[in-house]
């Protein structure tokens, strides 16, 4: 949460544990959990996008997202009971299509900007 909700930096996020929580924790261990975490959702990610893709009606928005002083954008993908998140330096319409396929046959609900 703290990396990607809060848009912290790794060093940031350290002096957090250590301030708030007396947890002494390096640099290299939060990235590290920070990518276990990640192998650990696993298939989660296709799961979830074949959910959207299944969904009859879904909303897409997209913001600029900085890591660690690099601009990319956060791209979300929600339905009734489904969101999805995807980071990527492009804010091109191959983003959503990676995400819906190539037909979709649902309604999307946008700021209309031509990227959707």
């Amino acid at each position: 949460m703290q990396k990607f909700r809060l848009g912290l930096t790794i060093n940031k996020i350290e002096e957090e544990l250590w301030t708030y929580f007396g947890l002494k924790v390096s640099q290299g261990e939060i990235s590290q959990t920070i990518t276990r975490a990640a192998t650990l959702f696993g298939s989660k990610f296709e799961e979830l996008k074949q959910r959207i893709r299944a969904s009859s009606y879904h909303q897409e928005d997209e913001t600029c997202w900085r890591i660690n002083g690099i601009n990319y954008q956060l791209w979300a993908f929600i339905e009734k009971e489904v969101a999805l998140f995807k980071i990527e330096k492009s804010r091109s319409h191959e983003v959503p299509k990676s995400i819906i396929g190539e037909r979709y046959d649902g309604t999307i609900g946008s700021d209309r900007f031509s990227a959707y």
